[in-house]
C-alpha cells in the first residue's frame, strides 16, 4: 500500500475566504493580502500534485520506486505554489522526520479503522 499526504497548494477558484469560513474582517483582509503576495495556481495544478505523487517514479528507480516514499508529506518547495518536495527536506521539516511520532500516528489510525 502506498500512502502520501499532498497539499494542493494555494489554488484559485475555491473561494474559501468568501464562503464564510473566516468571519473576522481583519483576518479576511489579511488572508487576501497574503494571497496577493504569495500567488496562486489553478485548481488543475493543485489536483496535478495529487496525481504526480501517485504515479511519478524516480528516474533511477524501478517500477515500484515512487518519487516520494510511502508516508511522505508532499508540499511546496517555496511559498505555496510551484514545485513540490518532501516536507522532510525543508529547513522547517524536522517534525516530519520524527519516526517515533509517525509510528504513534499510524497506530492511532490503525486502531480507528
Amino acid at each position: 500500500m502506498f500512502f502520501a499526504a499532498v497539499t494542493p497548494g494555494s489554488t484559485k477558484g475555491t473561494n474559501l475566504i468568501d464562503q464564510g469560513s473566516f468571519s473576522n474582517c481583519a483576518i479576511n483582509a489579511l488572508l487576501k493580502g497574503f494571497i496577493k503576495l504569495s500567488g496562486q495556481h489553478s485548481v488543475s495544478d493543485g489536483a496535478k500534485r495529487y496525481i504526480d505523487a501517485l504515479v511519478n517514479r524516480r528516474s533511477s528507480g524501478g517500477d515500484d520506486e515512487y518519487e516520494y516514499p510511502s508516508g511522505t508529506f508532499v508540499t511546496s518547495k517555496k511559498k505555496y505554489v510551484g514545485a513540490t518536495c518532501a516536507a522532510t527536506t525543508l529547513s522547517k521539516g524536522k517534525a516530519f522526520r520524527d519516526k517515533e511520532k509517525q509510528d504513534l500516528a499510524y497506530e492511532a489510525v490503525r486502531k480507528f479503522l
